[in-house]
């Protein structure tokens, strides 16, 4: 038995600070925070987000090995299944040992699910309360056209390139009464209620989307939100990094013949968010035709649950930025030392086709020099790749684990061992894959802040932090 009474069920959606929500509530500092108002959000088997369990289940209920996400990591019919079997498994125990009466789940993913797919998760959430809970459905929508200029970048960091994705998001007319209909028609059941808010609103909240969300869906007061640790997560890329990373998605798709490219990784372009410039935006005439089929969408939104987005201006401007300047060059250096071989040649092979289009002497000549900077490391950096396959090959762990991840737990693993300078060592390789991550950067300053003062970690004897860090890299990647 639980005393579990209350679950917010946070679908979203995608593009509405949703990675800022799920990494504050998630975060550790917080975690006595939420405790006090009787709140729990799972953290301790899950990572900062639910969307990876539920969207490997329940995205395709019947055959869930059809998800992309578990074609790229080879998963069968079984092994999706056995995936989802653990992790519901240890959510269940995190919640028996809880004394908490209000239960938050939160993954975008869900907003996209088909109708009979969300009656699938809707009836495994109602059954994580032992007595019949209140269920509150928590949504968050955006306008259009600035909801897009985020979402088709990330489509393009997915692997998508962007004449598919701004095509296959043109033909959907009817957007929001798409993922939002199938939360409507839930609400006639018992205890049952659905609250959707504008972003625009939560933007203006004076601690953010977060600190919104905090006070008006968790019930928190205007004074206890300053006292959350509140992070800003899943920033936005640079216009260049984002050209960058559509050619090399062009030059070496994600999927052959709907099989996972065994030169691509998921996300193995997330270095590239450093490369300095201005901010991604849609071309004026992508704008132009969002805003146009969205206004039979607007106002259904309007009509079914009162959000109105009628009269949004297009500000549509196309930008013009001075590209390759000191700052840029160096940004698309140090991005370099992330990328695998196969998208290293690539990018040396984009930078030199700019070097044929550019017309400025100097533009021309500060490029050829970063293509030979970026040249002389390639056989060093491709001994060190190969190398890390050996050992992840040796180790027995999927090839589809991100090598961010695979070194920040090889941190945490000398950390237990109460060896910090070996730790920063390997954090310091996780921020190469990915610097822009805050848990990686976090971890960063903690070991540098240590190292410097020369001080140790000292976490019980080293039997119990060898079996620590042993069960930690087992639970992480040998689960099979």
């Amino acid at each position: 038995m639980n005393s579990i009474d209350k679950i917010i069920l946070h679908v979203g959606v995608h593009k509405t600070a949703t990675t800022s929500v799920q990494s504050t509530l998630y975060n550790d500092s917080n975690q006595w925070l939420l405790k006090k108002k009787g709140i729990l959000y799972p953290r301790e088997t899950w990572i900062h987000d639910h969307n990876e369990p539920i969207i490997s289940r329940f995205y395709n209920f019947m055959s869930p090995e059809l998800y992309e996400g578990n074609i790229i990591k080879g998963f069968s019919r079984e092994a999706s299944i056995n995936f989802f079997d653990l992790k519901e498994r240890d959510l269940r125990a995190e919640i028996e040992t809880s004394d908490a009466k209000t239960l938050v789940i939160s993954a975008e993913c869900i907003s996209i699910l088909s109708e009979e797919n969300f009656k699938e998760l809707f009836s495994f959430i109602h059954s994580l309360a032992s007595n019949k809970p209140t269920i509150e459905i928590v949504a968050f929508v955006r306008n259009r056209i600035s909801y897009e200029a985020s979402g088709i970048q990330n489509r393009i960091r997915d692997g998508v390139v962007f004449e598919q994705v701004v095509n296959n998001k043109l033909k959907n007319k009817d957007f929001y009464q798409e993922m939002i209909v199938k939360f409507l028609n839930i609400t006639y059941l018992e205890n049952v209620s659905l609250n959707v808010y504008k972003f625009e609103d939560a933007i203006q909240h004076p601690w953010g989307p977060v600190g919104f969300f905090l006070q008006e869906v968790l019930g928190f007061e205007s004074d206890e939100v300053p006292q959350f640790n509140i992070i800003k997560a899943n920033q936005g890329f640079s216009r260049k990094a984002i050209e960058i990373i559509d050619y090399m998605n062009k030059r070496s798709p994600y999927f052959i013949e709907g099989k996972a490219n065994v030169d691509r990784m998921f996300r193995d372009t997330e270095c590239l968010a450093i490369i300095q410039g201005e901010k991604y935006d849609l071309p004026i005439d992508v704008k132009r035709a969002f805003s146009e089929i969205s206004k039979s969408d607007n106002q259904w939104l309007f009509e079914n649950v009162g959000v109105d987005y009628r009269d949004i201006q297009n500000d549509a401007t196309d930008g013009n930025e001075i590209e390759y300047q000191e700052n840029m060059i160096e940004s698309i250096y140090l991005a370099s030392k992330g990328l695998s071989p196969v998208l290293r040649s690539i990018l040396i092979e984009y930078l030199e086709m700019e070097v044929q289009v550019k017309t400025e002497e100097e533009t021309c000549l500060r490029i050829t020099e970063l293509v030979e900077k970026i040249r002389a490391e390639d056989a060093h950096r491709t001994v060190q790749y190969n190398a890390e396959n050996q050992l992840l090959k040796t180790l027995m762990i999927d090839r589809t684990v991100e090598r961010s991840e695979f070194y920040r737990l090889m941190a945490l693993f000398h950390e237990d061992l109460g060896d910090i300078n070996s730790a920063l060592n390997m954090i310091e390789e996780a921020l190469r894959f990915r610097p822009h991550d805050y848990y990686v950067y976090s971890k960063y300053k903690e070991y540098q802040d240590i190292v410097s003062k020369d001080a140790e970690i000292v976490k019980g004897d080293l039997d119990n932090r060898n079996d620590r860090s042993i069960k930690r890299f087992l639970k992480k990647f040998l689960w099979k």
